[in-house]
């Protein structure tokens, strides 16, 4: 079954769980509710979305100069290790990801996790902090394709 929203998009009740929303303009009209949850099943998943680890210098660059641009911060550097990724859409870039090194001592992680001093020493290298995430959408419009990463 298919509920109208009132700015015009269409959104699944068999997929709703995702939150995905389609614009009806995407997709063919057919007669039966089935064919066109189909229909909407398939439009949304021929669109890869893929997160891709940056490689290159030139991509660092790229990366560097749109976080300065669409993060709140507005700052590249992140503390200690640093892992760079780029949400890809079709080949074009639509979002950024930034991971950095964990705090040394931050007491509720440590004790939601349960280490002890000698166990958070030990193991703190295997957690990573998300230290930026930005989506490249002009400024007040939504992304329609984030349910999907």
């Amino acid at each position: 079954m298919i509920k109208e929203l009132t700015l015009g998009w269409t959104k699944r009740t068999e997929a709703a769980k995702l939150g995905a929303m389609i614009c009806p303009a995407q997709i063919k009209r057919t007669s039966k509710a089935e064919d066109l949850v189909t229909e909407i099943l398939r439009a949304t998943t021929a669109k890869a979305v893929t997160v891709e680890l940056v490689k290159s210098l030139e991509e660092e660059t790229r990366w560097n100069k749109l976080i300065r641009k669409h993060h709140y911060l507005k700052e590249h550097r992140m503390v200690g290790e640093s892992l760079r990724y780029v949400i890809k859409k079709n080949g074009e870039w639509i979002g950024l990801l930034g991971w950095s090194s964990a705090a040394f001592h931050l007491r509720p992680r440590d004790a939601w996790i349960g280490w002890t001093d000698a166990q958070r020493q030990a193991a703190r290298h295997l957690v990573a902090c998300n230290a930026r995430f930005a989506l490249l959408t002009p400024k007040g419009h939504s992304p329609t394709w984030l349910p999907t990463v």
